[in-house]
């Protein structure tokens, strides 16, 4: 193997001789030519030709970006640039000079610095070949441009870093998968550049809540992972994932836009979970999609039976996505009775899911990962259109005239084609749209109240009735409720379950009656 020559530009003894030590025990692979300033290194550049420069960001004699030259097309090989703190421009105006990193000189970075050096070289490489294709805007190697963020790639590298200095100093660290609950309805219904404006302002907050030696990484299109180094306990990693749920609670206004976001969140420690970056990556990821099993809006720590479960989440995947191109899914209807006439007025349509092997499955299984494929968007039309169809050939046989209610979920509700779709159903299937009521949950209808509130009224001009689900649970703001073209309100059964037994209960069912009666809905209760 080649060995490989380094040129160090240092202006610190205690940082040399850390910079000794640990090239000492690569001797055979590295050897190290190291100056105090820019006047000498420029002489060692000519005379011996290195493979890779490492030069501090402040020297005796200026900065040691002009080591790099005014012109970053101009670099011929890869350097390293370390500041004694943590600045995200200085950072950024580094990397546009063509260095290939920034790094914070910590204990960390200098005992590491012979894998950070082999690293550097390797991906100094891979862009030389990249560029022979097509030109390669240097920062997009380490940062995000849209949100200025480190990328994944930065991340692994601190990662590992981290992960040496935690084993050599025995304490933890965390590793969070983050990814943002409901985005993809927001650019659904709003655009794609009301969500990149709602990307940089999430990010800005994540910056503003974590302490300043953490790093937050844009991972995704809406998933961000953040480092948590040096820390005591399991507690300080809920701790922080507990400020960062709160913050990206609070609601954002974009171009008179009040927008509801939130985050899940999967955590995974360092010695606890794993002491190899990819492994300790994909468990946080694993972590955060049980949180949002659980709800969304948390976060979870990692658990070694979650392994299990991730597997089994993916079976499911796979046979969902049969289930629907084989029509695997059948309706049953959940009567509406008047409570005074004791007559039948309507029905619910319900999905199950007939498993070739598993017999019948209910939504509660199979929902949430529907949602999280877009899975949801076929098999709700399909739901959708096989409840209109039914109920107009029991009208063709000559039974009453009875509604059909059917649910809509959170991202077919955020459709952009959704009236379309509609109509479409409507046409095909010859009912009547006064025969259709759709049903929407309180938490949906408030994601983007007045967005919802326009698509609400497209509907009801369509014919459609309107109905709002789980009432009671979520954040309906009342001055929004009034304004939605309802026609029916259903109380969620959390309330109605307890209401012979629980006075609160109670007095609540009769408040939430009351004011649907000034709001012209007719009052439904949702019951177990």
């Amino acid at each position: 193997m080649k060995t490989i020559h380094i040129l160090l530009v240092i202006n610190d003894v205690i940082h040399i001789e850390l910079l000794g030590q640990a090239f000492e025990n690569r001797s055979s692979l590295m050897t190290q030519t190291t100056v105090t300033n820019l006047i000498d290194a420029r002489a060692c550049l000519a005379k011996y030709s290195p493979d890779l420069v490492v030069v501090d960001y402040d020297l005796m004699d200026g900065k040691g970006t002009t080591l790099i030259g005014a012109d970053s097309a101009q670099v011929s090989i890869p350097v390293l640039v370390l500041t004694n703190y943590e600045d995200e421009k200085v950072a950024r105006e580094v990397i546009k000079f063509g260095a290939s990193d920034c790094l914070v000189k910590s204990e960390a970075t200098l005992v590491n610095m012979p894998y950070i050096c082999e690293r550097a070289l390797r991906v100094w490489r891979y862009i030389r070949e990249q560029k022979k294709t097509g030109e390669v805007d240097p920062i997009l190697t380490y940062y995000d441009s849209l949100t200025g963020l480190p990328n994944r790639v930065l991340f692994k590298d601190r990662l590992m870093l981290e992960i040496a200095h935690a084993e050599r100093n025995n304490t933890i660290l965390a590793v969070m998968f983050l990814d943002l609950d409901g985005f993809e309805e927001i650019c659904d219904t709003l655009g794609k550049c009301i969500g990149e404006q709602l990307l940089i302002e999430v990010a800005k907050r994540f910056v503003n809540t974590v302490r300043k030696n953490d790093t937050v990484t844009r991972h995704g299109e809406y998933e961000f992972t953040l480092l948590l180094p040096g820390i005591t306990h399991a507690e300080d990693a809920a701790e922080m994932a507990n400020k960062i749920n709160e913050t990206v609670r609070q609601p954002i206004t974009l171009e008179s836009h009040e927008l509801h976001i939130t985050t899940s969140i999967g955590i995974a420690l360092y010695p606890v979970d794993s002491n190899d970056a990819d492994i300790l990556l994909k468990n946080a990821d694993i972590a955060m999609y049980h949180a949002k099993d659980q709800g969304r809006d948390n976060f979870q720590f990692y658990k070694t039976p979650l392994q299990s479960n991730a597997y089994a989440r993916m079976a499911m995947v796979d046979d969902l996505r049969k289930a629907i191109k084989q029509e695997e899914f059948m309706v049953y209807y959940q009567p509406q009775m008047d409570i005074k006439s004791g007559r039948i007025v309507g029905m619910e349509a319900l999905a199950r899911w007939r498993h070739p092997d598993k017999g019948i499955v209910y939504p509660a299984e199979f929902m949430n990962i529907a949602e999280r494929t877009r899975m949801i968007v076929p098999l709700g039309e399909m739901i959708l259109k096989t409840a209109c169809a039914q109920n107009k050939a029991w009208r063709d046989a000559g039974f009453t005239p009875l509604r059909v209610a059917v649910n809509l979920s959170d991202l077919q509700f955020n459709q952009q084609n959704l009236i379309e779709m509609v109509v479409q159903v409507l046409k095909e299937t010859g009912m009547e749209p006064n025969l259709l009521e759709l049903e929407v949950t309180e938490n949906t209808s408030m994601r983007n109240a007045d967005a919802s509130s326009y698509k609400m009224r497209e509907l009801v001009d369509v014919g459609v009735r309107i109905t709002i689900d789980d009432l009671g649970t979520g954040l309906c703001s009342l001055s929004y409720l009034k304004k939605f073209p309802l026609s029916t309100l259903k109380i969620d059964r959390s309330f109605v379950n307890e209401v012979i037994f629980d006075v609160n209960d109670s007095v609540i069912i009769i408040a939430l009656i009351a004011m649907a009666k000034n709001l012209n809905p007719k009052d439904s209760c949702r019951g177990s």
